[in-house]
């Protein structure tokens, strides 16, 4: 018994196949099994073919007259270094540009970007960084935002490794968030880049529990842990030392709702009945 794949998109209220494991597609060995990792930039269809048992892996772009091409195959050098393909991740499509998440057999991150029959490294271990320092490695495509691939990885930087998030094309690397600590917390390899537009990039972080914090208009980020420093003014009035770029918050019960604070510098509040409480968070 054969089994067909195909791809469809969807026009004037119908699915219309755009194409299918049957045809005469550009890939090494038998007919293609299965299509995935498909990315559509409103006019080209692009997308990795598979043959039976993984045997070859094709990233094939089709436009709107219908004509397949291959743009990188497993096997295929990886431009900028002496690894070839071993897998392929993600893909993103933006205005006839192809994005790649390529992987070496050993598993490690190469981001490529394919513009008019011309395929580049854009982001992978040992490149450069505007400001000092190397990519250490690299998570995959987060989002991809008028030509560049906004990713999170990991930068050698002198004073360290440190966890990034990095906008990357062809013009080079620039890193827009580079730290250990967010919030006074350690950051794992388990950042992320949930989305990206013109003007922002949200970022999430998850820790060992499995909790997951966002962060919106990633900048430079200061290391140091968030400490509330305080002496008592009298017996129910605490003064408290709130730094610049940080807000004091207040709760009745914990597990209520925090109220912030306003003002910076010395703030003197009433402790009521003892039972208040208080932290610090990065504005």
């Amino acid at each position: 018994m054969c089994t067909q794949s195909a791809l469809y998109r969807s026009g004037a209220g119908e699915l219309v196949q755009i194409v299918n494991s049957t045809q005469n597609l550009p890939v090494v060995g038998a007919g293609a099994t299965q299509f995935r990792n498909l990315a559509f930039d409103g006019t080209h269809v692009v997308f990795v073919a598979d043959t039976a048992g993984f045997l070859q892996s094709v990233v094939l772009r089709r436009d709107a007259g219908g004509e397949i091409t291959a743009l990188l195959a497993k096997g295929d050098p990886i431009p900028g270094t002496s690894d070839t393909v071993g897998s392929f991740g993600s893909i993103a499509a933006e205005g006839g540009t192809v994005f790649l998440d390529v992987r070496t057999p050993a598993q490690a991150a190469n981001l490529l970007e394919w513009r008019e029959g011309t395929l580049r490294r854009i982001a992978g271990p040992g490149m450069a960084v505007q400001g000092g320092g190397t990519v250490q490695t690299v998570s995959g495509l987060g989002a991809v935002v008028d030509g560049r691939v906004y990713a999170a990885g990991s930068l050698n930087l002198p004073e360290g490794v440190r966890q990034a998030v990095f906008a990357a094309s062809a013009e080079g690397i620039e890193p827009i968030l580079t730290a250990a600590k967010l919030d006074g917390r350690p950051i794992s390899s388990t950042m992320f880049v949930a989305g990206a537009d013109a003007t922002r990039v949200v970022v999430g972080v998850q820790d060992p529990r499995g909790v997951r914090t966002f962060y919106a208009n990633v900048g430079a980020a200061d290391d140091s842990p968030l400490r509330l420093l305080f002496t008592r003014v009298g017996s129910d009035r605490l003064r408290f030392t709130v730094p610049a770029g940080a807000i004091l918050e207040a709760v009745n019960v914990l597990g209520g709702t925090w109220q912030a604070l306003d003002g910076t510098g010395e703030i003197e509040v009433t402790v009521q009945d003892q039972s208040r409480f208080f932290r610090l968070r990065r504005n």
